[in-house]
Formats: structure tokens, C-alpha cells, sequence
């Protein structure tokens, strides 16, 4: 298959995760090295920061779930993998906000596999192999892969079911000791450096704690609704 032809079917079958971690802008992004690598000033505009450490990790879980891809990928000209190569980190960037080995990081690798699959047999069906049957093994992966992200909303709602729950019962007890957060509060902004406190005007769901509230009681806020990252 033309290397062009392989680019095509790369990026059409990795797509930004919706879970991704924004990139971050500034003065760096990745371009290839001469081992493939990423190194400064790259692709989409310099957008995103990583280094040699973050592409080898991407590009293992990369080889891990997604051989026929990453084989394939291999075989690009260089200015070919710039492109691939942002898909490839944005894809691993947004592993890296569930725990290994968690429900949703297992639902996600599932998912980069039917997606080989579903390459590996459309490269089968670009070389002239049976149409039908291959249509049909096809639909069969699609089927397989609309299963997991049904599952994988599944267990999203029950994440934040669980955290509207946490929440909920964190204000029962803030109603119940309002007499105790006053007397405490009063304390802090009384004696505090300058008079201030430091929750106050940190809206909620903008506390230093993601998931976990901004503080604990009426002070702080809900974190904000996503995954806690854990970085590998």
C-alpha cells in the first residue's frame, strides 16, 4: 500500500480521545528527530510540550495495542509521521488521566485494538481481497468497538453519579456544622495574612483538587468533572 494511502488510513483511525489532555502553548512542540522521536518546534503550530521520555511511552503503548498500526507507521516518510506522530502522543496523553489497569483504561486499550483490527482488515480490502467477507469481519469490529464506547459513557456516569453522591452528602454536613464553619471561617479571615481567605473567590470546581473538592466544607467547591490524572 502507498505510504500516502497508509497516512490516510493512520489518521482516520486515531482520533483525539474526547478525555485528551488539552495541549499546552508555548514556545516548544515536537517535530521528528532522526530516530522518529519528537524534539522542539514541531507539528500543529508548535502545539504541545513533550519530550523523548513522553514519545517512547506513547509510542510503546502505541506498539502494545496497535501493532498493525504502528508497523505501518514505521514505513512513513518522515514528514509523513510528523502528522501521525501528534495523534499518536494526544491518543496517550489521554490514557494517562485514568488509572492503569482501571475499567476505563481497559475499555480505551480495547478500543486502540478493534481499531487495529479494523485497519489491518481495510488494508486487506484496499489489496483486493474478498469484499464481502471482509465488509462483513469489519462490521462485526465496529459493532464491537460502539459496544465499548456505550460502556465507556456507562462508566462515565457512574463516576460522576459517584461524585454528585460524594458531594451531596458533604453538604448535609456543612447544613448540620454551619455553626462550626462560621466559628472557623471567622478564625481564618480574622487572623489570616492580610484578612483573607484563600478559598474566597475560587469558584466551584476550581480548587486545587481535582475530584476532591476545594478545601473540604463550605470553603471550597466540587473539583472539576474528569478523571484524576495519573501519570506513568
Amino acid at each position: 500500500m502507498k505510504p500516502h494511502r497508509l497516512a490516510f488510513l493512520l489518521a482516520a483511525l486515531l482520533p483525539l480521545s474526547a478525555w485528551a489532555e488539552p495541549a499546552r502553548e508555548g514556545n516548544g512542540g515536537a517535530v521528528t528527530s532522526n530516530s522518529g522521536g519528537p524534539r522542539r518546534g514541531g507539528p500543529q503550530g508548535g502545539r504541545g510540550n513533550w519530550g523523548e521520555d513522553d514519545w517512547a511511552k506513547a509510542f510503546k503503548f502505541f506498539q502494545e495495542n496497535s501493532p498493525k498500526r504502528a508497523l505501518a507507521y514505521e514505513k512513513l516518510p518522515d514528514d509523513q509521521k510528523r502528522n501521525i506522530r501528534f495523534l499518536i502522543i494526544n491518543r496517550w496523553r489521554a490514557m494517562k488521566w485514568y488509572p492503569e489497569g482501571s475499567d476505563l483504561w481497559n475499555n480505551k486499550a480495547k478500543q486502540a485494538q478493534l481499531e487495529d483490527d479494523v485497519f489491518g482488515l481495510k488494508q486487506d480490502l484496499g489489496g483486493g481481497g474478498n469484499s464481502d467477507a471482509l465488509k462483513a469481519q469489519i462490521k462485526v469490529k465496529v459493532t464491537e468497538l460502539v459496544d465499548l464506547r456505550i460502556q465507556e459513557r456507562a462508566l462515565h456516569i457512574e463516576r460522576l453519579e459517584k461524585l454528585v453522591a460524594d458531594e451531596r452528602k458533604k453538604l448535609e454536613d456543612d447544613k448540620a456544622h454551619k455553626g462550626d464553619l462560621v466559628d472557623k471561617r471567622f478564625e481564618q479571615m480574622l487572623n489570616g495574612p492580610e484578612g483573607n481567605d484563600p478559598a474566597d473567590g475560587v469558584p466551584p470546581g476550581a480548587g486545587p483538587n481535582p475530584g476532591g473538592g476545594g478545601g473540604g466544607g463550605a470553603g471550597g467547591g466540587p473539583g472539576p468533572v474528569r478523571p484524576e490524572r495519573k501519570d506513568k
